[in-house]
């Protein structure tokens, strides 16, 4: 939902600037519903992973186009994929998308779950875990 409001003269009108970008929630005294500041730390940043199938390379996770995606060679629970921030930045929330590539699946299912790790590092070598998900049983294809 976009933060909606009626002008002096009962005209309604709505904000869609950062639409897709958190907002503080209409109880926030002197914020309601303002554009919080968080931007977008992983766009263009240099991507790594385990494997990569043809032209569905690790670079497509930064990309921000909708049409091109990542793929692994495999699906185990093997695979990876590591985005460099380049420098420490705060980080206030993080969306995991999930592309349904060759799945001919179209709506929920039973039975399909999505699990995942996300760890963080300073310097690449020490890793801290940030969210597990590795024993979920959800169907949350953009957590």
């Amino acid at each position: 939902m976009f933060p909606t409001y009626f002008d002096k003269d009962g005209l309604m009108y709505s904000t869609t600037s950062f639409g897709d970008y958190p907002h503080f929630a209409p109880a926030v005294a002197g914020k309601e519903a303002t554009f919080t500041g968080w931007m977008l730390l992983s766009c263009k940043k240099p991507v790594k992973a385990s494997s990569a199938q043809g032209a569905f390379k690790p670079e497509h996770v930064t990309d921000e186009n909708v049409k091109t995606f990542w793929v692994a060679e495999n699906n185990s629970d093997q695979q990876w994929v590591q985005i460099d921030l380049q420098k420490p930045g705060k980080v206030h929330a993080l969306q995991v998308n999930f592309h349904d590539y060759k799945s001919n699946h179209f709506g929920k299912h039973g039975g399909l779950y999505h699990r995942y790790l996300i760890e963080g590092s300073a310097d690449g070598n020490n890793w801290t875990t940030l969210v597990d998900k590795s024993n979920d049983y959800k169907d949350v294809p953009n957590d």
